[in-house]
């Protein structure tokens, strides 16, 4: 399980990165319409501690003015 427990508290870091973005830079729903998904989208895949797609992790980035690394 200490794989599981590195990619969980990877995801943690991503989300909490990302929300804090979205704060910040006051991008409100603006991602969603970018993005083409929706916040519920959003939402379960921070529930289920998912990843995005490298594409979604890209669009995201793009529409919050951060670079991908």
């Amino acid at each position: 399980m200490e794989g599981y427990s590195w990619y969980h508290e990877r995801n943690k870091v991503f989300w909490r990165r990302l929300k804090q973005l979205i704060k910040k830079r006051q991008s409100g729903q603006k991602w969603q319409v970018s993005c083409g998904f929706s916040l519920r989208t959003f939402q379960g895949w921070m529930a289920k501690d998912v990843s995005p797609t490298v594409t979604e992790a890209y669009c995201l980035a793009k529409v919050l003015g951060v670079a991908v690394e």
